[in-house]
């Protein structure tokens, strides 16, 4: 039988084999890792460096290929007859084979395979060793690796690596093969320290033998944790496996809704229209508009603090993804976040392949959670909120809330509330932020600015911010009653422009005149100005003398963001609903703005705003200086997520 194995023929089967299996377990073997940081440091730079795993790891070392940087390699294979078909495979999966020993003394082409073994570390690459084989005895270290890491002078490092289903063969190794779609766990150390000019090894041989075994440990044991899956969370990737099945489907029907961009239909499978650029990545994530202008100004800091990042943010709308690449400085790319399913996670983390990622507010999406994690990605989590129902739904799995929020290296609440909340579901919550309030001064065109200023000639300008549908007629009949006897400018801008035609007919029925924001500046003066695009706020605060923020004139919405006025000084006033935004107590304490409780307050301030702009910009002088304090608060984030890279 033995010699059927070994000949050529065979060999070379199960060489196809082997490289075919462990190209399956490449594709769906989902890996975490620990220790990654300062191997990726290493492995960033162009001198060589060992590898070291125990041999009967060696499978899921092969199938551990694509996650390793793109540093070229080598695996040192005996020149034993059972070495040849791993050889072959090996070849096969892109890691070419040096046949002999780690010892120049060794037998069976020890001296050439040391010899060319630190010819190519020293050519930049990395020399991957099983220091227990060719048969043992089985984790045990022998002094090859230490003399050849004496004589090459480069870094070394130990891979543990577990996996689990595997097969456990009954084999002098105890060899562990994983199973499709098997989970797996690394840990990383190192480098480990020659001392300098050392002569008898023994002692550090020991040492570097227990930090593998130690290590070999550690990953078992991560292996265990990760292992014990909720069935909650069994249960929904199986029911996301199955959605991914359609998702282009209903991908493509959301694009003719004009719910996608059918352009970009791809990213949201996970397939990236960029290229990923070299060196470190931090990508964060947020669901729309407001939490991605929240994680601009994050990306902002980020990058002044450490300017050799590249960043990477991702958003799920399409008003997002028109607006927030305008903002980004460069270094900085934004792409549409996949479908949290799990084929689309693997394709998005595997070619992305973050350091760092960042997800605010309640975007808790398990499959690209854990495979960022499993990537041996850090993980942070600000300005978390869930609402009162998801946390009772979470409360019904706590070990699936604990699995999801324990993937956190760093978990930031919102506020107090949600800190409390955080905490009774098993999270470790370090401090509090809210991402709403945290975002830089709206931009402008400045050729627009002035376009506008010259048409205005003068008038003075009141806008309804963020308006939602019962508010426009409110603040359309206020200032029809204070500007009966002045000329000022009503400018309306909907929180969703979609409805700015339908707006445009209702208020021409008051018998005002109207005009649309898009048509640029009119010819003949208007009364109300529609606004019908997005990302112009920055204009209209900058040209108001007073500023309605909607979304707190009528109940179900809780108010808009207070910081966009104040930071770029503009007075502005807002009705009793504003409970989404308890800073607005802050700044009506400070005098830094109004809250409107009747019709009759709102047309006295419209009136004051267009007869005495004046008298009413100290308050928006107020409101500015508030907003400076609040993001000179918000500044210690950046360098905390900054921290995670090490």
């Amino acid at each position: 039988m033995k010699r059927f194995v070994r000949a050529p023929a065979v060999q070379s089967a199960l060489g196809w084999l082997v490289a075919g299996y462990i190209e399956l377990i490449i594709r769906t073997m989902r890996w975490r890792f620990e220790g990654r940081a300062n191997v990726d440091a290493i492995m960033r730079r162009p001198e060589g460096l060992i590898a070291l795993f125990w041999h009967g790891r060696i499978a899921q070392g092969m199938a551990c290929r694509p996650l390793l940087a793109a540093k070229p390699r080598r695996v040192l294979i005996s020149l034993s007859p059972d070495g040849e078909f791993i050889a072959k495979a090996a070849q096969r999966l892109r890691i070419p084979p040096l046949r002999g020993s780690a010892s120049r003394g060794g037998s069976k082409g020890g001296a050439r395979a040391f010899r060319e073994a630190l010819s190519f570390i020293a050519s930049g690459g990395v020399m991957i060793i099983n220091p227990d084989g060719p048969r043992g005895p089985r984790e045990e270290l022998p002094l090859g690796p230490l003399l050849m890491a004496r004589a090459a002078g480069c870094p070394v490092f130990v891979m543990s690596l577990a996996a689990a289903p595997a097969l456990t063969l009954g084999s002098w190794d105890r060899a562990r093969i994983p199973l499709p779609f098997a989970r797996g766990q690394v840990v990383l150390e190192g480098p480990l320290e020659l001392p300098p000019g050392a002569g008898d090894l023994e002692d550090v041989r020991q040492e570097w033998q227990e930090k593998m075994r130690a290590g070999q440990a550690r990953a078992e044991a991560l292996l265990a944790e990760r292992s014990r899956a909720t069935p909650t969370l069994m249960a929904y990737g199986v029911a996301t496996k199955a959605l991914g099945l359609i998702a282009p489907a209903l991908l493509h029907w959301r694009a003719w809704q004009g719910k996608e961009d059918p352009r970009r239909l791809g990213e949201r499978l996970g397939k990236a229209s960029l290229p990923r650029p070299g060196g470190a990545l931090v990508w964060l994530h947020g669901a729309s508009v407001g939490e991605g202008l929240a994680l601009v100004s994050l990306a902002e800091q980020m990058r002044a603090l450490r300017p050799d990042l590249n960043l990477l943010l991702t958003t799920g709308t399409r008003a997002a993804a028109e607006m927030i690449p305008r903002r980004l400085e460069p270094g900085s790319e934004h792409q549409y976040a996949p479908v949290d399913v799990p084929a689309a996670a693997r394709r998005f983390i595997g070619h992305w392949r973050p350091d760092l990622a960042v997800f605010i507010e309640s975007e808790l999406w398990p499959n690209l959670i854990l495979t960022a994690r499993a990537s041996g990605a850090k993980l942070a989590l600000v300005s978390a909120k869930m609402s009162e129902s998801s946390v009772q739904n979470w409360r019904r799995a706590p070990r699936t809330a604990a699995e999801v929020l324990g993937a956190f290296d760093l978990i930031i609440a919102r506020d107090a509330i949600q800190s409390d909340n955080l905490k009774a579901l098993g999270a470790r919550v370090g401090g509090v932020w809210d991402a709403k309030l945290a975002a830089p001064p709206l931009s402008v065109d400045p050729a627009t600015l002035e376009a506008w200023r010259a048409n205005l000639d003068g008038r003075p300008l009141i806008l309804a911010a963020s308006t939602h549908e019962g508010e426009e007629p409110l603040i359309a009949e206020a200032f029809a009653g204070a500007a009966a006897s002045t000329a000022g400018l009503l400018v309306i801008a909907p929180r969703h422009p979609r409805r700015a035609a339908a707006l445009a007919t209702q208020v021409r029925r008051t018998g005002m005149t109207v005009a649309l924001a898009s048509a640029g500046p009119p010819a003949a003066p208007a009364h109300v100005i529609i606004v019908d695009s997005v990302g112009e706020l920055g204009l209209w605060y900058r040209l108001a003398a007073l500023a309605i923020v909607g979304g707190s004139l009528v109940a179900g919405v809780g108010g808009h963001n207070p910081l966009e006025p104040a930071r770029l000084g503009c007075p502005f006033v807002a009705g009793t609903h504003t409970e989404a935004w308890p800073i607005y107590q802050r700044f009506a304490a400070a005098g830094a703005t109004r809250i409107i409780a009747a019709r009759e307050s709102l047309v006295d301030l419209i009136g004051q705003a267009l007869r005495r702009p004046a008298a009413i910009a100290a308050m928006g002088q107020r409101a500015a200086d508030l907003a400076r304090e609040w993001d000179a608060e918000a500044d210690a984030l950046a360098p905390r997520l900054l921290g995670l890279l090490g």
